[in-house]
């Protein structure tokens, strides 16, 4: 009765997450959407802890973990979400996107670095690790990297602006990959493992950090601001909000006020 519980709750996370991710599509629907995701998340959490109910592992400390562990979550999401301004919103997403990318690599080192306790063996689960380990660790750190440059906490070094990047993260790509085959062919050795964790960090730093170039998007530039500019029929220089890192190093948009540029 257990499993047969557990399995619906599984296909009906996944249903309602398909229709979740579906109607993100539209503005319309997007608030709703993305509650319904939640919901989705919510369940699979709840299938999880179903299917591992009974286990001699999953005792009174196990609980108090995981209800600490959401309570602490849960109030700081709350807070953020009261706090935060809509004009920070995608700092804060690039924030819990990376906060995600980092729950999915520790879940992965934990089951590489004690697969026998998590009943992590057998070539699937392997395979299971190192993806979660290299989607986990390129999410965070790109993730960190993007909310620092939508801040305007971290701007784009020259040489990532050149073709010598490319050869810096295939080079990052190829060290992934010699990492990952180490780890499938010797699980039992970690020079894989953190050979994969450290070039799949640098490889999210090294495909975010040259986004945006010498000129970023402006996140201090208002929405009233823009209502204003665009009612007195002016158009920001280049049909955009920037950020000209020559003229203002970051301290504000520049634009031109001219009918002009209408």
């Amino acid at each position: 009765m257990s499993d047969l519980l557990k399995y619906a709750i599984e296909l009906v996370a996944v249903l309602l997450l398909a229709l979740g991710i579906k109607g993100l599509s539209k503005v319309r629907s997007a608030r709703g959407a993305n509650q319904v995701a939640a919901i989705a998340m919510a369940l699979a959490v709840l299938g999880l802890l179903i299917s591992y109910a009974g286990e001699p592992s999953f005792n009174a400390q196990a609980w108090t973990w995981i209800i600490g562990g959401t309570a602490v979550g849960g109030v700081l999401g709350a807070v953020m979400a009261q706090r935060v301004p809509m004009t920070s919103m995608p700092e804060t997403v690039a924030l819990f996107n990376g906060c995600g990318g980092m729950s999915s690599l520790l879940v992965a080192l934990a089951a590489a670095l004690y697969p026998a306790a998590l009943d992590a063996t057998g070539p699937v689960a392997l395979v299971s690790i190192v993806v979660s380990v290299f989607v986990g660790s390129i999410t965070f750190t790109g993730s960190i990297v993007a909310m620092a440059k939508l801040q305007g906490w971290l701007s784009t070094p020259p040489w990532m602006q050149s073709k010598l990047r490319h050869v810096f993260n295939i080079a990052l790509a190829v060290a992934a990959l010699v990492g990952a085959v180490e780890m499938i062919r010797n699980a039992d050795s970690g020079k894989g493992l953190w050979l994969l964790i450290v070039s799949s960090s640098l490889l999210g730093i090294g495909v975010t950090l040259p986004i945006g170039g010498g000129r970023h998007a402006c996140s201090d530039f208002t929405a009233q601001q823009l209502f204003r500019c665009c009612s007195s029929g002016c158009r920001l220089r280049g049909g955009k909000s920037v950020v000209d890192r020559g003229w203002s190093h970051g301290r504000g948009c520049r634009f031109d006020p001219h009918p002009s540029y209408v």
